[in-house]
């Protein structure tokens, strides 16, 4: 195929990005190299010269999801530098509800914690990953440990709420201080079901 005459290097991102979507849709389980190789429109001979395995490359997107969550907060904290501003947990909350308008971010969320429960190399993964963020979410909004766990709980239920089209309620946003300003609140923040056909 002409495609496959693209570097190893730069195919590989664009094949993590296309396997990231599809992992999110089937699951780790339910996802073949095949499948990929067909999105990215490649063979899947050539799809194993990328990775070594459907593991290899799985653990790769769990690493690209990470990745896009920390540009994400990388894109706010250089805001905040040039503008003299304070980075609060509403701010960021914000900007990952806009993260997870892409569905297969959200979705694949989900499938890396399940694929967590029965794989010790993706839970180790999952688990410093996770870490890593609490800790410069921290750092960044100087807000407590009891703030930022209560802040990513809210998260994770958001993002399950969310895949099964189930909005939060109001009255739970209500009663979670953020510590921002009169005009920077969680509760500004909706996630709302994606409209999406059922298969």
């Amino acid at each position: 195929m002409a495609r496959e005459r693209m570097s190893a290097a730069d195919r590989r991102p664009l094949a993590t990005r296309a396997a990231l979507s599809v992992f999110a849709d089937a699951g780790y389980v339910g996802t073949s190299m095949t499948q990929v190789a067909q999105r990215l429109g490649v063979s899947q001979p050539y799809l194993f010269q990328l990775f070594d395995s459907k593991h290899a490359l799985f653990v790769e997107c769990v690493e690209l999801c990470h990745d896009l969550i920390e540009a994400t907060i990388d894109e706010l904290e250089e805001e905040a530098g040039a503008t003299g501003g304070t980075l609060t947990l509403a701010a960021l909350g914000a900007a990952y509800a806009h993260l997870l308008a892409d569905e297969s971010v959200l979705q694949f969320q989900l499938q890396a914690w399940a694929a967590a429960c029965a794989d010790d190399e993706i839970e180790r993964i999952c688990r410093v990953r996770m870490t890593r963020l609490v800790a410069r979410v921290r750092q960044l909004t100087d807000a407590s440990e009891q703030d930022v766990d209560m802040f990513f709980a809210r998260g994770a239920l958001r993002i399950v709420r969310t895949a099964i089209r189930m909005p939060m309620p109001a009255e739970l946003d209500a009663t979670i201080d953020y510590g921002g300003g009169a005009g920077d609140t969680a509760t500004a923040v909706t996630f709302l079901p994606p409209d999406r056909p059922r298969g």
